[in-house]
Formats: structure tokens, C-alpha cells, sequence
């Protein structure tokens, strides 16, 4: 069998990234960390970032240096100020029903 390629697996398309919106979480402890390293990890080999909103507690974002993995600019303060980052970034219109 010769398997012929498929136009739709070459078409470009946009990856978001993956957002974590963690407002309850008030402690991330080790296994949890590991945990997130991995998810980072297995999205970054995808060529998919990984992001934070509303981030309660200053300690998640400098205990096990996530914020040297991930970067400062991984982490925001509000879930609408990632949708207008990457708004802005990729040119997308905001939806008529929206004002972000």
C-alpha cells in the first residue's frame, strides 16, 4: 500500500498555548511540581507554550524556579490579559460579543 501525503498535514495552522488558570491553587508541593515540569516538558517538545493566569500565591510562581523554566512573561494576572496578548500577537479579531 502507498500512502499518498495529505494537503491538510502540510497546511500551516495556529498552536495557542496551553493556559493554566490556577486562582484556587494556593500551594503547588513537590509531586504537583513534577507534575507541571512534565506537562512543560511534553508541550514544549511540541512546540506549545505553556502558560499561567491568576496566580494567587507569589510562592507558585518561585518555588521550584517554574519562573526561570517558564520564563517572567509566562505568568499573568488575569485570564483576559492572555486572550488580548495573543489576540495581538496573531492579529485575530476580537468576537463581536466581546470587548477583550
Amino acid at each position: 500500500m502507498i500512502l499518498k501525503p495529505n494537503p491538510i498535514m502540510f497546511t500551516p495552522f495556529l498552536i495557542a498555548p496551553v493556559l493554566m488558570a490556577i486562582t484556587a491553587v494556593g500551594n503547588v508541593d513537590y509531586s504537583a511540581a513534577e507534575t507541571l515540569r512534565s506537562v512543560y516538558a511534553s508541550l514544549k517538545a511540541r512546540g506549545i507554550r505553556l502558560v499561567f493566569a491568576e496566580v494567587m500565591d507569589l510562592k507558585t510562581r518561585t518555588a521550584y524556579h517554574f519562573k526561570e523554566l517558564l520564563g517572567a512573561d509566562a505568568f499573568y494576572d488575569h485570564l483576559e490579559d492572555v486572550v488580548k496578548q495573543y489576540r495581538q500577537q496573531f492579529n485575530l479579531p476580537v468576537p463581536s460579543n466581546q470587548h477583550v
